[in-house]
């Protein structure tokens, strides 16, 4: 069908709507559905990246990998709709599971509170603008910002002692989510990140044997889908929807901090 023939039809096909009043309200109100949604997609842009997380540790002499792709969108919100925040940010992924064979099985929190530091540890959704820019912070992102971040790319290492290092855990009994322990952590400050930093928690000794060690740990941009699969180590995980580790609806206030009390199912997964 040539060009003059598609319009030839489509000016036909439109006389016809116009001619029938159902017709006519339909196409009337499907135009302003359409402009509708136009003016929400350009009130509301947003942008995702995906990154690969890749982390090495040296166990038993040998080095042990995992890796995993995590996908953080950032949306700004228009500055007179009541309460926004601007600037809304979230991920999709799972922990890094490193699996050391017989020792057992080290993951890299998503977020999570290992140790009472008075904060949360490191964000995937600041990692990413921190590390390869645009900014330091979600705060005051503009438009030409959010393009550019849709379009970044690279690789970089991360220092062991960084803010962006992901809190480490594993568990004493996999089957049992209150068994979970600290294997390594950082400090994460939430205002200067840039900071100067240190080792919290290096419990890889203590708990992998001589020369255990947190040895690398690497990010790179990709478009890689999104890593699935932690239920093969943590079946339990699959079917906890809500609530921490501990079985607690929410975390506690009284003082009573517990490590399994600080971390729920979206410490590893989302």
């Amino acid at each position: 069908m040539t060009v003059q023939n598609t319009l030839a039809y489509l000016r036909s096909l439109l006389r016809r709507i116009w001619g029938n009043t159902l017709g006519r309200i339909a196409l009337i109100l499907t135009l302003i559905a359409v402009g509708m949604y136009g003016c929400v997609v350009a009130s509301f842009p947003q942008a995702s990246v995906r990154y690969r997380m890749t982390i090495d540790v040296e166990a038993d002499g040998k080095v042990h990998t995992g890796s995993g792709v995590i996908e953080v969108t950032y949306r700004l919100d228009p500055q007179w709709l009541p309460q926004s925040r601007h600037v809304q940010a979230w991920s999709h992924g799972e922990a890094v599971a490193i699996d050391l064979g017989p020792r057992g099985v080290v993951f890299a929190l998503l977020e999570g509170l290992v140790v009472r530091t008075g904060g949360y540890g490191p964000d995937p959704n600041n990692l990413v603008i921190q590390t390869f820019g645009p900014m330091d912070s979600l705060g005051g992102m503009t438009r030409a910002e959010l393009r550019k971040i849709s379009r970044l790319s690279g690789s970089a290492e991360l220092p062991l002692a960084g803010p962006h290092i992901p809190n480490l855990v594993s568990f004493a009994d996999p089957a049992e989510p209150k068994s979970v322990r600290v294997v390594y952590a950082t400090d994460h400050p939430r205002v200067h990140w840039k900071g100067s930093n240190k080792v919290l928690v290096d419990n890889f000794e203590a708990l992998y044997g001589h020369g255990a060690r947190l040895k690398r740990v690497h990010i790179e941009m990709t478009h890689d889908p999104v890593t699935r699969g932690i239920g093969k180590y943590l079946p339990w995980l699959v079917g906890q929807q809500s609530g921490m580790l501990d079985g607690d609806y929410s975390r506690r206030l009284d003082g009573g901090w517990s490590l399994a009390n600080s971390l729920s199912r979206y410490s590893f997964r989302r």
